[in-house]
């Protein structure tokens, strides 16, 4: 299998991971919405469950500004501001994580050294460019 192939299979996965699980439970998230606010604890399990989809933003397409948003509303801004902090810290804690657990020298060896060497620097050499353009496109964000 070439190189070029390689990576591009590489990067099907990636988006894949973010991607398919969006699409097998988002209509039973939608259901689960009106459940839980006619809860007693509905403000717990708001808080909840927008800090889980701040940490999720790390692999999945969530519209973290509108579920900051959401928070604040929902929440007031006290309690918003407080379970977007969680949500964002738990996010960057997780990020940070899978970043030093995936394996790099793996991938490398899979892909080719000097296919994954070009890339890598191409990538340090543009890092910032590609986060300020791609940050308004939720998933090419996620796969950035």
């Amino acid at each position: 299998m070439s190189h070029g192939l390689k990576l591009s299979l590489l990067a099907a996965v990636l988006l894949a991971v973010i991607i398919v699980p969006f699409l097998v439970w988002g209509e039973r998230l939608d259901g689960l919405a009106p459940e839980m606010l006619q809860q007693p604890n509905a403000q717990w399990y708001i808080a909840a469950l927008g800090a889980a989809l701040l940490i999720a933003d790390v692999l999945l397409p969530v519209p973290s500004s509108v579920v900051s948003v959401l928070l604040c509303v929902l929440l007031g801004p006290v309690r918003g501001a407080a379970a977007i902090f969680v949500g964002m810290l738990g996010g960057f804690a997780a990020g940070y994580a899978l970043g030093h657990m995936l394996p790099a020298a793996r991938l490398r060896a899979w892909v080719g050294e000097s296919l994954w060497d070009s890339v890598r620097d191409k990538a340090q050499a543009q890092s910032t460019m590609w986060i300020v353009v791609s940050r308004p496109v939720p998933v090419l964000a996620e796969a950035v």
